[in-house]
This record gives structure tokens, sequence and C-alpha cells, in this order.
């Protein structure tokens, strides 16, 4: 590959920026044979690099005047951690104070026998297996109740809560013999509250290994429990102010970090609503921005300065409190309908000056605020004020900022795409038919991702256009897949997306709430797979709709850029591409299989057969169809069907050819190619119109196939269950579904021919008067009967034998000189005469006539064997006769 830059002169004069990229494509013998190369238009993007190299620098400079202002900030925030660090560790020298307290508490509280120790027996017949043996008198205030017999009454008494869990800590115990240790709540009647023990018991075996017994430490942890809920809260106050710290330095989104600090004071105060308002330094007046509760709907409500609770906080610059809101006399007559009790707040600050007000209230008949809790809300206030004044320092570069990643993102989204696009485009290029469905999946996931979707996929019509099928999907990490429930789909499933595809536009929806009423059936199937926006670009062929690949946004709405949309059509074109790549190599490879077929000699039903199958595995929805005519030129009979219907196809056997009988007898009487589109209401197909409606036939192309003489010797034809008129594909599909019929016919033909002559030359052979045998590798490959019965064996004793044990041994090497000679091409006798041996071991005179033939792909002796040991014999008779005579007449 070489990539490189050049400009190219417009036919209106301008220049246009191109950048290369050029691909070698080598051929089996390692030689180029072609050369792929992708231009893509780069001068926009040259444009704006030189346009954002302008626009980093007039932000540069408005960094540096933006860090000379963070510094000063930064300083501040320096010294409100510092304060804050003194006060985590006060706080944390308190909970040290307290844990140590804790642990004087508790040696106090034991040595005031508030704990109990108890003995268990192990006891099957008592409930929960145990029975209680000894028990401190102080158990009955450690548990809360008065009989100490009966472990019901004790389990009894421990918080629902709790009792599922002790019950199975029990069980587990006695069944392993492991420590019993848990913690309960139990009820105290005398203080009507419940109270927390702690139970340790230990177990106890016999001699043997068996467990016996319990003894028991039962302490009560109350006071431990309400200590340790002390220092959680400390801990909880602490960890807010320092996460709401980090918050404050490191976010700038104003409205969601005011609304996260107030969330947060109303949890940490057991407050139920908040408020935070703002000054509006043109009318001087406070205006609720965030709030929680009942006051969440009045966003926008604006009081004066010294106007309620809120209005005097923000005059005084002090935090206040009240312990009842609603009784108070201050109260604000805005908000009367709020059922406010204890109420506090603290107001915002810049520098020295209040800029807002921060405030949490609870519901009439709840605990009034403590002091810490009004410390603790004026530090959120400070840190909500911190807030304030880092959104005012940034808010001035925010939307310039905003608008250079805009350009940025736009930027080096266009970048990726058409990177992406040309390696996507350069590795499809090579990728066999097995490799193509993997590289459409890879190509989704590179696509998806650099558009930043959650999911990516591919939809096909089925070969009729009545099923679509989701073929290929991706999706992003954490989003469903629907792609199983989206099979064998009925083209009317989503009418209003394919109408729109079936115009080739692109259907883009940046709101599927926003869907017409036409398309409800889309809108029900988007929300059911969660799709916020979705994008749709047709996939088409030669000007033929054949699917469609979509983006779906799930996590969020977003609108589908130039940008998108480009990467998406771009995209479309190279899986449409790829598809019908691998769809002609896949009628290739079926093409190729038909002829190993016919070449290794397959049955010609079973021929025909693996054609239809083929033609219709590629063609999804076709239904293939190959009949044959008759010697008299009138009839047609099935030659192979598969998915027709059977009761169709009996129906049809035998049809008689006319000008207007259906398709297939038309084609074969006008011999020319018949298309019609609906059999409903074609008149060529008046006489079988009622046969095809019946069986949902609704379409049916026919093309007659010719014999090399150009005589008509059949059709190949194809139905459709919906009316519809052929692609240029699937014209080209009859073409050559009717091409390889007629190959296959003349294949058939012709071994027909070869097997009757080889069938006459058997009969010759075997009844020939004559001994007739091929010689191979000095072997006997094939006898004839009368060439076995001549030397007295049957033709099954001599197969495969060697054939020079029949012959004379004074004969032997004449014959080995004669049979190499010959082999080799050297001129032999083609006629002579031997001796050779029969079974009973007399001599038979033969006359020999032979000569070199192929057999079995290999070279062979044809030998023809003429028994001529009568004629010997006569000729020997006649010789002693004239002998004999000689002899008389002589003497």
């Amino acid at each position: 590959p070489n990539e490189y830059e050049n400009h190219w002169r417009t036919k209106d004069g301008g220049r246009r920026l191109i950048a290369w990229s050029n691909t070698a494509l080598l051929g089996a013998d390692g030689s180029v044979e072609y050369v792929v190369g992708t231009g893509i238009d780069v001068t926009e993007r040259r444009q704006a690099e030189a346009q954002r190299d302008a626009t980093l620098d007039a932000l540069r400079q408005a960094r540096d005047e933006l860090e000379l202002r963070v510094a000063e900030r930064t300083a501040q925030l320096e010294r409100a951690n510092q304060i804050l660090a003194e006060e985590v560790a006060e706080r944390r020298a308190a909970q040290e104070a307290l844990q140590e307290t804790g642990r004087h508490l508790r040696s106090f509280l034991e040595s005031a026998e508030r704990y109990a120790i108890v003995r268990f027996a192990v006891d099957p017949t008592h409930p929960y297996g145990l029975r209680i043996v000894l028990a401190s008198p102080s158990l009955q205030d450690v548990l809360g109740i008065s009989d100490l017999s009966d472990v019901s009454t004790w389990i009894g008494n421990i918080h629902p809560d709790d009792v599922a869990r002790t019950v199975e800590a029990n069980t587990r115990s006695l069944e392993t013999g492991a420590l019993f240790d848990e913690q309960y709540r139990v009820f105290k009647p005398a203080c009507g509250e419940w109270g927390w023990v702690h139970n340790r018991s230990q177990p106890v075996f016999d001699a043997e290994g068996r467990l016996t017994h319990y003894n028991g430490l039962l302490v009560d942890i109350t006071e431990q429990k309400h200590i340790e809920e002390q220092l959680r809260r400390q801990s909880e106050y602490l960890k807010a102010l320092h996460e709401t710290t980090l918050e404050v330095i490191s976010r700038l989104d104003n409205q969601n970090l005011l609304e996260a600090i107030l969330e947060r004071a109303l949890s940490l105060v057991s407050a139920t609503y908040g408020f935070i308002y703002v000054i509006q330094p043109e009318e001087d007046e406070l205006e609720v921005c965030v709030g929680a509760g009942p006051y969440r709907s009045y966003v926008g409500r604006r009081i004066k300065p010294g106007e309620g609770l809120g209005g005097r906080i923000y005059e005084s610059g002090q935090p206040m409190a009240v312990e009842d809101y609603h009784a108070w006399s201050g109260r604000s007559s805005q908000f009367d309908d709020v059922p406010g009790g204890p109420t506090m707040g603290a107001p915002l600050r810049s520098g020295a000056e209040a800029v807002g007000v921060l405030g949490v209230s609870r519901a009439t008949g709840a605990p009034v605020f403590r002091q810490d809790e009004l410390d603790l809300i004026d530090r959120f206030s400070h840190l909500a004020s911190l807030a304030l004044d880092n959104a005012r320092l940034y808010s001035s570069v925010q939307e310039h900022l905003s608008e250079l990643q805009e350009t940025q993102h736009a930027l080096q989204q266009r970048l990726a795409s058409e990177a992406l696009v040309a390696r996507i485009s350069t590795e499809f290029v090579n990728l066999g038919p097995a490799e193509i469905d993997a590289g459409i999946q890879n190509a989704l996931q590179a696509i998806g991702q650099v558009a930043g979707v959650d999911r990516s996929y591919v939809f096909q019509f089925s070969g009729d256009g009545t099923l679509l099928d989701n073929t290929h999907e991706w999706c992003a990490d954490g989003t469903q897949s629907y792609m199983d429930s989206l099979k064998g789909l009925p083209r009317a499933a989503f009418p209003w997306f394919v109408g729109q595809l079936e115009r080739l536009e692109v259907v883009a929806v940046p709101r599927v709430a926003d869907l017409p009423p036409e398309a409800s059936s889309e809108r029900a199937e988007c929300e059911r797979e969660g799709i916020q926006s979705i994008l749709l670009v047709p996939l088409t062929y030669r000007g033929t709709l054949s699917g469609f690949l979509g983006f779906d946004s799930v996590r969020w709405e977003r609108s589908w850029g130039e940008a998108t949309r480009a990467l998406a059509e771009t995209a479309a074109g190279i899986v449409v591409n790829a598809l019908e790549h691998k769809r002609a190599q896949a009628i290739q490879a079926g093409q190729r299989e038909f002829l190993e077929l016919l070449a290794t000699g397959g049955n010609f039903s079973e021929i025909l057969h693996t054609l239809v199958r083929l033609i219709e595995g590629q063609w999804p929805g076709m239904l293939g169809l190959i009949l044959l005519l008759d010697e008299d030129g009138r009839h047609l009979h099935i030659g192979a069907s598969l998915s027709l219907p059977e009761d169709y196809v009996r129906s049809i056997e035998g049809l008689e050819i006319g000008p207007m009988v259906g398709s297939c007898g038309t084609a074969c009487y006008r011999r020319e190619r018949v298309i019609v589109e609906d059999t409903a209401t074609d008149p060529r197909w008046d006489g079988l119109r009622d046969l095809a409606l019946q069986h949902g036939l609704r379409a049916c192309w026919s093309e007659p196939v010719f014999s090399p003489d150009g005589q008509v010797v059949g059709t190949f034809a194809l139905y459709y269950r919906q009316p519809r008129v052929p692609t240029e594909a699937e014209l080209r599909v009859i073409e050559m579904g009717a091409h390889l019929v007629g190959v296959a016919i003349e294949h058939d033909r012709a071994g027909r021919a070869v097997r009757e002559s080889e069938e006459k030359f058997r009969g010759i052979v075997e009844y020939a008067n004559i001994g007739i045998a091929i010689v191979q590798d000095a072997r006997l490959r094939f006898v004839n009967p009368h060439y076995a019965a001549m030397l007295g064996y049957t033709v099954e004793e001599m197969l495969g034998k060697e054939f020079m044990p029949y012959c004379a041994p004074e004969e032997r090497d004449r014959i080995v000189d004669f049979y190499t000679r010959r082999t080799r091409g050297e001129p032999v006798p083609s006629r002579y005469e031997t001796v050779m041996v029969h079974k009973n071991g007399s001599r038979v005179y033969a006359e020999v006539s032979a000569g070199i033939i192929p057999y079995s792909g290999h070279q062979a002796t044809f030998v023809f064997l003429r028994d001529i040991t009568q004629q010997k014999q006569a000729q020997e008779a006649l010789r002693q006769s004239e002998l004999r005579f000689r002899a008389v007449f002589e003497g």
C-alpha cells in the first residue's frame, strides 16, 4: 500500500486536495493483477485544521487569563482546605476519645451486671433444640422477658428483622458444632424500646465428641450501638464535607452540583425539604434555583431581601434557625402551603457579599435542629458559594470551549470515519465467501464505535421481499441484543419505516417519542428495545432495496449529524457490495458443485434436484421447478422440485404446452422467456389460475431450455408467493439455471448413449464365438466366457490371474518377448499361433491376434484367441495319412 496527496482541478476551475490510498491485489502466482485505489476529498479537512489552529491560539490566550484567575481561587480553596483539615483532625481526636469512652463504658456496664450468663443443654425434644439449665437473674433484664424456662419466649421477643438470621445461626451451630456469635435486637417492655444484645455461646462436647451443652454470655450492647451510630454520623459529616469539597474543585456544572449539595445536606440532618436561593442583581430579588420536596415546584419563584426566613438570612448574612416555620410569624405568605416544621438556613457568599441562601426544613412535629447541624449547613453553604464562584469564573469561556470541542469532535469523527471506510473497503476486497459475515460483524462494531452508537445492525429482505431478517448485529457493552426475536418478520411489520426506505430515503429519528401516529408499530418496537433515537439507511443494489443498515441510541437521545449520516450511508454501500460479492461467489461455488456432480457421474434426478437446492439456498423465498419435454415435444414432465407444494407438482405432471398455458407451457411453445408478475391477473394463467392461487403461487418466471441443436427440451422456472417482477440479478439466475439444466440434460443423453453403446459391445463380446481378453500389468483384467471355456475355466477363476501360466512352457519366452516389445511400441506380429494349457493339462492350439488399447486410464493389451486344435489335429492326421500312403505306394 502507498498513500499520498495531490491537487485536482474541478470542472468549474477550482482546486480540490485529494488523499489517495492504493492497495495492490495479487494473483495466485504472486504477481499484481489489480490495484484498488481509494480517493478522499480532504480539502475541507485541511481548511478545518487551519481554522482549528487559529482557534487554539485564541483559546491559549483565554487559558492564560483563566489560569491567573484560577490561581487566585485556588489560594482561597487551599485556605478553606487547611481549615477543613484542622477540623477533621479535631473530629478524629473526638472520635478516638469517644471510642475510649465506649471501652470504659462497657467495663462499667459489665461491673454493673448489664450482662448475663446462661447454660443450655442440647435437647432435640425442646423448641429450637435447646433447653435452659442455668441462667443468671440478670438475663431477664438483658432480654426483656420474664419467662426463662422456654427458648421460644426468648426467640419470640427478638426483632422481626433479626429472627430469621438468629434462628439460622442457631441451626447452623447445632449442625456443625460451630460457635454461636450473633447480635440482635430484643424488646424491653420496661422502657418500651428495642435494645441490642450480643450473644456469644461456646459449644461444649463430651468425651466422645458429641455436642451436649452451650455456655453463653449475653451482653446488653444498646449503649455501644448508640455510640457507634454517633460515630457513624460524625464520620458521614466529615466524609460529606470532604467529598463535596472535591466536587466543588472538580465540577463546573452549577445546577447539578447545587442539587447534589442540597440532597446531601437533607440526608445528613434528616430533613424533608430544602431550597437554594440565588440573588438576581438586576431586580434585587432572591430566586429559588434548586428545590427539594414541595420546594421543587417553587423553582423560579422570587422573594425580596428580608422576606421570610430566606430573605432575613440573606439580609443579615448570618445562619438562622426556627423551631416551627409554619407557626413562625416572620414566614413569607408565598409559602403558606408548605407544611414546614423546624427550618434553618445559611447565606451563600462571594467574598464578603451574600449572593444567596441555602436552607433545609423538617416536617411539622419533627425534632428541632441542633447547633452542630446548623454549623454543618453553614459549612455546606460555604461550599455552595465556592461552586457558584467557580461557575461564574468559567462561564465566560465555556461557550467558546463547547464550540471548539464540537468542531474538534466533528473533525476527529470525520477523520476516523474516512480512515475506517478506507480500511474496511480494503479488507472486504480480499475476503472469501465464508469470511464475509464475520467481516460485516467486525465492520458494524468498528462503525458503531466511531459513530458512538449503542447498537448497529443489518436487516435483509427475503428473496421474495415478503420477510425481514436481522442478520447481523453489534451491541455496545451493557446494551441488550434483540436479534433473535427479529427473524422472519413480515414486511408489513414496520410499514412507516419500510415506506420511506422503499423511496430510498434515509430514516433519521432523533426522538422516538415524536414518531407520527402512523408509525405506532415502529414506536412500540423501539420502546420494547429501549431505543431513544434511530437512524436507518437503505441497502440498495442496482436500484433495488434489499434491506437496511441501522444505528440505535439507547442511553440518550441524539440528533443525527451530517457526519454520522454520511458514515452510515458509506457503510451501507460497503455492506451491500460485500453481500452481493458473497452471493456471487456462492453462486459460482454452487455451479462448481453442480459441474463436479456431472463430472463424477451423479444420478440425473439427483443432479437436477441439487441445482434447485443450490439456487433456492441463495435466494430465500424463491421456489424452483425443472420440467422436461418428452420426445413427442408436446408434454412436460417433472424433472425436479423441492419447495413447491406436492399437490401442485402432481397436478401439472404431463402438462401439454401451448401459447397460453401458464409460464412453462407458454415458454416451451413460444421458445422464449415468459415473465408473469401476477398469476391472478395474467391471461396466460387462465387455465391454471385456480390451481396456482389455491397453493399461494402468485408470480412465475420461466426460461426455456435448449439442446445444442436448438431444440426445446424443457424449462427452468422460479415461483414466488407474492406478485413481483424479477430484478436483473434474478434474471441472470434464470438464465444460468436454464443453461445448467441444458448441460445436465445433454450430459444425461450422452451418458445414456455411452451406456447403450457399452451394453451393445458387452453383448457382442459376451456371446462372441471367439476368446477375448484384456491383459494389463501381466494380469488378466477381462476375459469373456468363450476364452475361459477354451481353457476349461470359468471367468471368475481367471480374472486377476497372471496370464503366463496358461501358456505352454516352450511358448512363454516368445510370448513375453512379444508382450514386452508391443508395450514399448516396437513392431511385433499382430497375429501368430501358440500353444495354451488346458485346466486338465491337455494342450490347446490357438491363433492369437493382439494390439494395444487404453483401459481404465492405462495401457493394456487386447487379445483375440481362436481355438485351432481340431485344425491342427486334422493337419496332423492328414500328414500321417500321407506318410502311410507314401510308404504303401513306394513300398
